[in-house]
């Protein structure tokens, strides 16, 4: 009965580390702070990509940090946006499973 465990739980962990390895998606995320390097909390962050319908949003936490996941891998366009500052925009590649810091 012992033996018929270990060997399940070694079948479980080696299709857990193949289903890791074969991800497609990668991880978008960053800190939006001012010119003086001050977090700025309340930015709208959007991303946009041909190889994702629709936009992804979301808003800076209270230390100007946001994150974007489970993005499939392409050319992205990422527009961060206040009232009272200039939106910036930048146009960035992701690859697969890659976590890019912007």
């Amino acid at each position: 009965m012992r033996a018929n465990t270990l060997l399940i739980v070694g079948c479980l962990m080696l299709w857990a580390s193949q289903a890791v390895a074969q991800s497609t998606s990668g991880t978008i995320s960053g800190r939006v702070s001012d010119s003086q390097g001050l977090p700025l909390p309340g930015v709208t962050v959007s991303a946009t990509s041909p190889n994702m319908q629709g936009t992804r949003e979301t808003v800076t936490s209270e230390n100007g940090d946001y994150i974007f996941t489970l993005l499939p891998a392409g050319m992205y366009r990422v527009v961060f946006s206040i009232a009272g500052f200039q939106s910036q925009e930048r146009s960035v590649g992701l690859a697969p499973t890659q976590t890019l810091p912007l």
